[in-house]
């Protein structure tokens, strides 16, 4: 939730959040691609060139109380996303998505299922189609490089602005905010 509150529409679509998912265990490759975030990140594994649109924000789901004789408990399962998929719609737990997938948006793939390569999905419940999707992948590498760019660029324009207005109004008082080191 820290890096989602503080940078997130700095890092989404970047090589950054790839980078801070990979740092913090998760298993994904630094060629994916995320455009939402994931709470519970050690319980996904994303492959090379995944695509990730809509933030996968939940890897559990809740018992009944009438199957637990102990009271509410919660069950983990992993999600897996393969090679170059690309996943527009919401997963549940234990999904498996395989290689060159296409999960259209607002499709609910349901708990434990598994998807075979190079199909697509549509649906709430997803069903599968029968012809399989041509998915293109874009290189995010670029834009991902002009966007951290783009973050410093404002960064630089910010102190440039507000070290102008305190010259300009003489309110010397202010310039202390201005030290950032």
């Amino acid at each position: 939730m820290l890096v989602s509150n503080i940078t997130g529409r700095f890092l989404l679509d970047t090589p950054w959040l790839s980078l801070i998912y990979f740092l913090l265990g998760a298993k994904c490759k630094l060629s994916s691609n995320f455009k939402g975030f994931i709470r519970e990140f050690d319980l996904f594994y994303v492959e090379t060139h995944a695509t990730l649109d809509y933030p996968l924000t939940q890897a559990r789901s809740f018992v009944s109380w009438e199957d637990m004789d102990v009271g509410p408990t919660m069950i983990f399962k992993k999600i897996r996303i393969g090679k170059k998929s690309v996943v527009r719609g919401m997963l549940c737990p234990g999904v498996v998505v395989g290689q060159r997938c296409v999960v259209e948006p607002l499709t609910v793939l349901p708990e434990d299922a598994v998807i075979p390569d190079k199909h697509g999905v549509v649906g709430n419940p997803g069903i599968l189609t029968n012809k399989p999707r041509k998915v293109h992948y874009y290189g995010w590498g670029l834009a991902g490089i002009f966007k951290t760019i783009w973050l410093f660029v404002e960064l630089f324009v910010f102190y440039s602005l507000a070290r102008a207005s305190v010259y300009l109004t003489n309110q010397w008082y202010v310039y202390r905010v201005l030290f950032w080191g």
